[in-house]
């Protein structure tokens, strides 16, 4: 198993930030997509709207990815 250095640590908490933040714009973005004058604008809407639910997917992928990358190296180097 890896050591838990404290570079190792601030490194995963930074991730896990970055994560949390793309998280929160993305559903800021789905949000601000909803607003009455975007009704007016369709086009910006649709745009707001696919990239609020592109940064949601790419950051829940993204931490899946991770998590199933670190089970499979620990799982591969204590076999």
């Amino acid at each position: 198993m890896a050591n838990n250095t404290p570079y190792r640590l601030v490194t995963n908490l930074k991730y896990w930030l970055l994560a949390a933040a793309g998280l929160v714009v993305g559903v800021l973005l789905l949000f601000i997509s909803g607003l009455t004058w975007f009704k007016d604008h369709e086009a910006f809407g649709t745009l707001t709207n696919q990239l609020g639910g592109l940064l949601i997917a790419s950051v829940a992928l993204g931490r899946v990815r991770k998590v199933l990358a670190s089970l499979v190296c620990f799982h591969g180097a204590s076999s």
